[in-house]
């Protein structure tokens, strides 16, 4: 793996990690517990590095304790604050100079609490960072002015849609509705349950910021 990269999971409800990414995930460099995250992230067998949260969805002092035990650093965090705690992890990414990241168990559940985790995947891309993140049944991927690859996967659909008021030039190939040159906003889901006609589609944003969500 050539990228500096980290793994943030999220307190969201469990879901499993894809079959093809489990290798990458793990190999990974650093690992962000969120408050119940830190259970998630014991039941995929990942290491956590730091443990950050203010721990309204676990017991802090069990945490504490367990987090002592197996010499894992921990930030506790007011819980009148700004930030969500996937939110901080966030920035601690960007802080610490992180080119990837992967979230975990970042949709399902509160509907809002998705949404929030949506709005931090964009914050790193503004960042810099490339980002996917997963829940139950679904992968979700932020692009911006750049051309990717999705190869052909479990999934059975895809959806492009539009952050920001407009998203420009965007192109897709090898799906069963191809595109060119296009124009999406954030008002229209015309970009919604898209499908692999080939072994992997391509997706460009000329101008915008995209989610691709893989569903």
């Amino acid at each position: 793996m050539n990228k500096k990269t980290c793994v943030i999971v999220s307190g969201g409800p469990f879901s499993n990690i894809p079959e093809d990414l489990k290798d990458l995930i793990k190999k990974t460099d650093f690992v962000i517990s969120c408050d119940y995250g830190f259970e998630n992230a014991e039941r995929l067998n990942l290491k956590t590095s730091l443990l950050i949260g203010d721990f309204d969805s676990m017991d802090y002092q069990a945490a504490f304790e367990k987090a002592c035990e197996n010499k894992i650093s921990i930030k506790k965090l007011p819980c009148e604050k700004d930030d969500t705690d996937t939110m901080y992890a966030a920035r601690y990414c960007v802080e610490h100079g992180f080119e990837a990241v992967y979230i975990l168990c970042a949709f399902g559940g509160r509907l809002d609490h998705s949404f929030a985790n949506l709005q931090a995947m964009i914050f790193l891309k503004q960042n810099g960072i490339s980002v996917k993140a997963f829940g139950e049944g679904c992968v979700c991927t932020v692009l911006s002015k750049e051309r990717c690859i999705f190869p052909k996967s479990d999934y059975s659909f895809f959806s492009v849609f539009s952050v920001g008021e407009k998203a420009r030039n965007i192109s897709i190939s090898g799906s069963k509705y191809d595109i060119e040159d296009i124009t999406l906003t954030n008002n229209f889901p015309i970009g919604i349950s898209n499908e692999w006609a080939s072994p992997e589609v391509s997706i460009t944003v000329g101008d915008g910021v995209v989610f691709v969500m893989e569903s």
